[in-house]
């Protein structure tokens, strides 16, 4: 008796199945929403501001070498992190050769 009803079950449920998937799918419009735009202009305060002032990097570093010359050859990037005795920069090395 228990085994009918489960067979009887597992036959219900196969046919929903089937009945279910051969509908066919709905298609969902889609939903276009209404966009508000604003034409922005400059307005005149009657005074315009000068300042002055001075701007300036939070973390500088004054390089400078034992003697003058040309820079042939600079090893870094703006912003790239540098390490004791790094290279940072080499100077062209011909006015200093000597004959």
């Amino acid at each position: 008796m228990v085994k009918q009803i489960v067979n009887k079950a597992v036959w219900l449920l196969c046919l929903l199945m089937v009945l279910t998937a051969c509908k066919q799918k709905t298609e969902v419009p889609e939903v276009v929403r209404a966009i508000k735009t604003i034409t922005v202009s400059e307005e005149g305060f009657g005074q315009t501001l000068k300042l002055s002032g001075l701007v300036a990097a939070i973390d500088t570093s004054d390089l400078s070498f034992q003697v003058g010359g040309q820079i042939e050859v600079v090893n870094l990037d703006i912003g790239d992190e540098v390490k004791k005795d790094d290279v940072l920069a080499q100077l062209d090395p011909e006015p200093y050769h000597r004959e």
